[in-house]
């Protein structure tokens, strides 16, 4: 059985609308409008256990899933939501073991499903150029417990010359204009890697990706956020 110690993750779960994502202090207190719980009465329980506030409440004590860490993401641009991951990892054929290159992290929910998906074996290795949300997605990236499985990069893939990874199985795209890095993308990719291309508008991007991978033999997908 999983024990609750000083400084473990924990979803204090009350119901569907009221739940709190925290790292147990034992110093601290939850402050609810269903009353207060003290974290040092957290340490040396159970997941799964129930705790009860100063209002005779009670609030369950779970060991938080990726679903809650990306539900409870801190934002910095649009995230991709679970309803939305779930296709991206199956339509791309994403693996435990694989090397993934991402470009355009965000706040890291995309980078960090994946990171978990991939790992113990794999690694995810994500390109941004906005310094101040990638130290957002750094944030959200620890707290869901996956950083060692991402190494994240400053540099713009659209202008650069380098190559900075290769023999990357698949490229997750999350650009308003992917066909762009396509050619710079393919030089990355392992035989048989694959494309997807997560975009606000499909019939555009379709347009333009359709041809540079006309020339180049990948599988691409292109999936559009509504």
């Amino acid at each position: 059985m999983a024990i609750i110690k000083n400084k473990s993750p924990v979803l204090f779960f009350y119901n569907n609308s009221k739940k709190w994502l925290m790292n147990i202090s034992k110093k601290e207190s939850l402050h609810t409008h269903i009353g207060v719980l003290k974290h040092a009465d957290a340490i040396g329980k159970e997941y799964g256990s129930r705790l009860m506030t100063n209002k005779d409440k009670y609030v369950y004590l779970l060991e938080p899933t990726m679903y809650d860490y990306i539900m409870k993401i801190q934002h910095g641009t649009q995230i991709v939501y679970p309803k939305d991951l779930g296709y991206i990892a199956a339509r791309a054929g994403i693996q435990d073991g694989q090397k993934i290159l991402e470009i355009g992290t965000g706040s890291g929910s995309l980078t960090s499903f994946v990171a978990s998906i991939v790992k113990p074996r794999g690694h995810v290795y994500t390109f941004d150029v906005d310094e101040k949300f990638m130290k957002i997605a750094e944030k959200n990236i620890r707290r869901a417990g996956v950083s060692k499985y991402v190494s994240q990069h400053n540099l713009d893939l659209k202008t650069s010359k380098d190559t900075p990874v290769t023999d990357m199985d698949v490229a997750l795209i999350d650009l308003g204009d992917p066909w762009i890095v396509i050619p710079k993308v393919r030089q990355m990719l392992k035989g048989s890697g694959s494309i997807f291309a997560i975009c606000p508008t499909m019939n555009l991007s379709l347009i333009h990706i359709s041809e540079p991978t006309r020339r180049t033999p990948i599988s691409y997908a292109v999936f559009c956020l509504k």
